[in-house]
This record gives structure tokens, C-alpha cells and sequence, in this order.
């Protein structure tokens, strides 16, 4: 079957065939063996693109089988890709030469898999530059990190100063892994000043890239290096005019915090959260949601509570289901991390907050924002400002919110086992609701809590 889809005419059963071939090759006799590995050959060389791509694509499956396959073979077979002229088939020759340098000893990997990945980094296409510098850090475990810093070094600093901009753009988002391969000096002599013109790029995601490099580069440096050369470069970039960007920064801002400490970037960054609340994409102000609790970590309750709490609010009550969502979310690590003292005194009034709101959205907040804190609120709590606002919300005039009063009561009775007997009132009323749905939640809710 092998031998019939390799020489037909149909290119479509020939790219099969470079499918099949490394899952049959085990199980064939020596001679069918060497047989099947000619036949791949000359799918290589086929005239049709797409088969000599299939060939490329599916070689690594039979490089995987080193050394029962022949090498000598499959190694002809990755000379005769390099020199393709279709760059897509000598894009995925990236991957077979790590799948052949995992199989190999180091010998092999410098006298074979490193001249290749040579002639690739140097190769006139950009798709296949950006391949090679997507798997530097890769290259740089295998080969060891004397070989990334005096090879392939050079060919980084060319890709962050590339005039093709996704090359740039994998270069920035490497960078944080790769430089670990090289020494201090090397980053601050050759990395650093190439940072304030990347900082400039005309493209936004290149400069969010560069953004949530620096807490990489930050922990690399050290302390004083990242005060003097990273730290003013960041403090501008939170001022760049695309919201991407300023999320880059704040993706980076915790384990640079932890360098330089985040006292000296707080005043700085809190204007830069404001605009992120109220950005006019959502998923802006979802992301903002997750840089709440990193300042959460690092400033004081009191200061947290009079800078932060109006936001958490305008996130909850945003007009977007999963800003909401991950606002509540944002409430659960809020109280984790900062307890059951301050959760009850400031928390749970910005939940309960809600119930007054003509919106039923804003109304069903309350019962979600309940669910995630009833953890850390105390019984005298729960008795004198949870329970009359599940009462009050039982007769809301929208179902919707009838029924999550029975889901809350459902998801929080643990923490409420003692006020199990007003719990069951409240249920029981909802059981005769007119409306089907509440009526049977509120029927579900009451009979597992008697179970």
C-alpha cells in the first residue's frame, strides 16, 4: 500500500505516504525497510511543493526512530531540504534537526546539527529566522551555553534589529529565556542599548513584547543594573499610548517588583491601572483585573483600600459578562490575600453594595462577589449583613436573581450550617415561587440541605 501511494500521481497520496511511512517503519522486514526509506527520498524530491513539504513536515517521525533508521539516509534527506527552494519546506527542517540532535550524541550534534542550524539562521527567509530564533533557548539546552553565546548570540542581537517586525517581535518574547544562556556583561553591552529603539517600534505588539521581557532581564541583571538601565525605559513604556502595551508592563511588573522592589514603581503604576479599568476593550480591563491583586501583594490595606476599591467596584459592575466574571474572581484572591479582617471591612461592603442597584446585573454581583468571600467573613457577619440581604434578594422582581439567591445558598452553606434554620425560611418561600426554574432550585437547594 506504502509502495502504491509513494508512486502514484496524486500528490495528496504521496503526503500521506509521509504519514504512514513512520508508523509502519518498525514493523517491516529489513529489506521492505531500506525499501520504504528510498521511496521517502524521492517524495522529497518530488516536483509538487506540498508533497516535499508533507516529506520535511513528517521527517522528525522517522529521525525519532534513531538508530534503528538509517542516519546516514535521513541525514542526506535534511541536506537535501536545506537546500529547497520553498522556504516552507525548509521551515519545518528546524524541527527535525532538534528532534535529530535530541537523538544524538554531542559529537553528532556539532559535527551534523550545527551547521545546519547555522545555514537556517542565516537563511534569507524571515519565517525561517523566525523559526530558529523561536527555538533558541531550545537549541541553547542541547548544544550548551557556550555554543548559544558564541553562535548563536550574534544571530539574536541581528533578529531584535531585523527589518521584518515579527522577527523582532519573537526576539523580544525569547529574549527573557535566551539570555539565560549568556553572561551579565553580554546582556548590559549588547541587549540594553537596543532596548530604547525597540521601546520606539512602530508596531504595538512588538513593543508589548519588549514590555513583558523586562522582569526576564530585571532578575538576569540584578538589582542595580535594571535602576540604572531598565527601570527608565519601563517607566515610560507604562506611559505608551497603546493599552497592549501598558498590559505588557504589568504582566512583567511582579517578578520585576521583586528586583528592584515596588516602592519604586507604584506611584508610577497606579495611573496606568486607572486608564486600564476604563479602557474601551474589554479584554483590557479583564487583564486588569489580574494586575489588582498584584498590588494587592505589595501595598499596604489601608493604601489598597482608599487607591483600588472604587475600581473593583467599576470592574464589577463593568457592562461585560467576563469582566464581571473575572472581577469576582479578582475579589476570591483579594481576600486570600489580604484576610478575613480586612475582607469583612472592606470587601464586603463593596459587595453588598450592589443590592441597591437598578441594574439586576449589578444585583446578581452581590450574590456571585458572597459566594467567593463567605470563606473569610465571621458568623456575626454572615447573621447581621449577609442573611438580610439574601432575604431582601428572595423577593427580587427579576427571576434571574431569585434564582441565584438559591444557588449561593447552595454553594455557601458550609459556611453557614448554623443559620441553617432562616436559610431554610428563605428557600421555602422560593419553593412556591410562579416561576418554575426558582421554584425547583429553591426545591433542589432545600433537599440537599437536609440530606
Amino acid at each position: 500500500m506504502v509502495k502504491k501511494l509513494c508512486t502514484g500521481e496524486s500528490y495528496t497520496a504521496k503526503s500521506a505516504a509521509t504519514y504512514i511511512i513512520p508508523i509502519v517503519y518498525q514493523s517491516l522486514s529489513p529489506s521492505a525497510q531500506a525499501e520504504t526509506i528510498t521511496l521517502y527520498g524521492l517524495l522529497g524530491k518530488d516536483e509538487v511543493p506540498s508533497v516535499r513539504k508533507a516529506a520535511s513536515l513528517n521527517l522528525k517521525d522517522l529521525l525519532k526512530l534513531l538508530p534503528t533508521a538509517p542516519e546516514n539516509e535521513l541525514v542526506n534527506m535534511m541536506k537535501l531540504f536545506a537546500k529547497d527552494e520553498q522556504d516552507f519546506v525548509r521551515f519545518y527542517l528546524i524541527e527535525d534537526l532538534l528532534t535529530f540532535a535530541r537523538a544524538s550524541n554531542a559529537q553528532k550534534q556539532q559535527a551534523v546539527a550545527l551547521p545546519f542550524l547555522r545555514g537556517l539562521a542565516e537563511d534569507p527567509s524571515w519565517r525561517i529566522r523566525y523559526g530558529i530564533c523561536d527555538k533558541l533557548s531550545e537549541i541553547g539546552s542541547m548544544l550548551g551555553k557556550d555554543t548559544a553565546r558564541r553562535i548563536f548570540f550574534p544571530y539574536f542581537i541581528k533578529y531584535l534589529q531585523d527589518g521584518e517586525a515579527e522577527l523582532r517581535n519573537i526576539a523580544c518574547l525569547r529574549m527573557g529565556k535566551f539570555v539565560a544562556f549568556l553572561e551579565v556583561e553580554d546582556v548590559l553591552q549588547k541587549i540594553i542599548p537596543l532596548l530604547k529603539a525597540l521601546s520606539l517600534d512602530p508596531l504595538n505588539y512588538v513593543r508589548s513584547a519588549l514590555a513583558g521581557a523586562f522582569g526576564g532581564l530585571a532578575a538576569f541583571i540584578g538589582k542595580k543594573s535594571s535602576n540604572d538601565h531598565l527601570l527608565p525605559i519601563y517607566l515610560t513604556m507604562l506611559r505608551d499610548e497603546s493599552p497592549e502595551v501598558r498590559v505588557g508592563c504589568l504582566a512583567s511588573l511582579e517578578e520585576l517588583s521583586r528586583v528592584v522592589g515596588m516602592e519604586v514603581i507604584s506611584q508610577s503604576l497606579l495611573p496606568t491601572l486607572v486608564d486600564l479599568v476604563v479602557d474601551k476593550s474589554f479584554r483590557i480591563r479583564v487583564a486588569a483585573c489580574d494586575f489588582v491583586c498584584v498590588f494587592a501583594k505589595t501595598l499596604s490595606d489601608d493604601e489598597f483600600a482608599s487607591k483600588l476599591s472604587k475600581f473593583v467596584v467599576d470592574l464589577i459592575n463593568d457592562r461585560i459578562f467576563a469582566v464581571r466574571d473575572a472581577a469576582i474572581k479578582c475579589l476570591r484572591n483579594l481576600a486570600e490575600i489580604k484576610g478575613s479582617i480586612w475582607t469583612e471591612r472592606n470587601l464586603l461592603p463593596l459587595v453588598l453594595s450592589q443590592q441597591v442597584k437598578t441594574n439586576y446585573l449589578h444585583r446578581m454581583s452581590t450574590l456571585f462577589g458572597l459566594s467567593v468571600i463567605i470563606a473569610y467573613l465571621s458568623s456575626d457577619a454572615i447573621t447581621k449583613q449577609v442573611i438580610p440581604v439574601l432575604q431582601v434578594l428572595a423577593r427580587d422582581q427579576v427571576a434571574n436573581v431569585r434564582m441565584n439567591v438559591g444557588k449561593t445558598i447552595a454553594s455557601c452553606f458550609n459556611f453557614m450550617r448554623d443559620k441553617s434554620e432562616v436559610l431554610s425560611k428563605i428557600l421555602s418561600g422560593m419553593a412556591s415561587d410562579p416561576d418554575v426554574d426558582v421554584a425547583q432550585v429553591a426545591r433542589d437547594t432545600l433537599e440537599a440541605l437536609s440530606s
